[in-house]
């Protein structure tokens, strides 16, 4: 996708992660309503949790299309696809959150929330996975479309295939901005300059919201090339 035209792309590539941040800082600044990043049962968390699902589903499909692929590449695609469906369980704890079930005794003395999902249960199930996530934002979000943009000779053609879109990089760069922004107000003291309440969970939406693109694009790109292919 060379150019973004006001179409289906251009909502969700740049509208969509445009309009999330200035909806934030609208509510939670100017109205007041802290609780939209802030509470664990707030409006974004059940976003995150729908995004993921948005993510899993278009995933799936994809995949499916991908029978020719390399089969390292169909087992990428997959790590992806899986990681976004236990993201989208874990954001409300399977169930637990909508249903309103009990923990059960022997897990909250495992979960530091007391709720029935992993990743409350240790850092290597919650902050590495979502730090890996991070990485994978960066460098398939920002850099890989800047050196496609002005270094093309540096990307090997043989991994083109799983090469995100420049359709995601408004995406990683919201993200980008608000672990970088959050940090510095932190270092300096000062955390009532940032701009969201809760930015960990708006950066989370951004990441989810990645993943969605990573894959929409995608299909959108088999899809156009199978029509050419005719």
């Amino acid at each position: 996708m060379s150019k973004l035209r006001f179409s289906a792309e251009w909502v969700l590539c740049v509208f969509v992660p445009c309009a999330f941040f200035a909806l934030s800082v609208y509510v939670e600044r100017v109205m007041g309503y802290r609780c939209f990043t802030a509470c664990e049962d707030g409006p974004v968390e059940y976003v995150q949790a729908l995004v993921c699902f948005m993510a899993f589903i278009v995933g799936a499909i994809f995949w499916t299309k991908t029978r020719d692929y390399p089969l390292w590449m169909r087992a990428f695609f997959m790590v992806g696809i899986v990681g976004a469906l236990y993201a989208a369980f874990e954001e409300v704890s399977y169930g637990q959150r909508i249903f309103g079930w009990v923990t059960p005794e022997s897990w909250g003395l495992v979960n530091d929330q007391y709720e029935t999902n992993l990743h409350n249960a240790s850092s290597w199930l919650d902050q590495k996975p979502r730090l890996i996530l991070f990485i994978g934002s960066i460098v398939g979000g920002l850099m890989i479309p800047a050196l496609r943009r002005w270094k093309p000779i540096l990307l090997p053609q043989k991994f083109a295939p799983v090469y995100p879109s420049n359709g995601v990089v408004i995406t990683a760069a919201f993200s980008l901005f608000v672990y970088v922004f959050r940090g510095i107000t932190e270092a300096l003291g000062r955390p009532e300059l940032f701009m969201i309440e809760r930015g960990s969970e708006a950066q989370e939406i951004y990441l989810y919201w990645f993943v969605f693109l990573y894959f929409w694009l995608k299909n959108r790109e088999i899809t156009v090339s199978a029509i050419r292919g005719r």
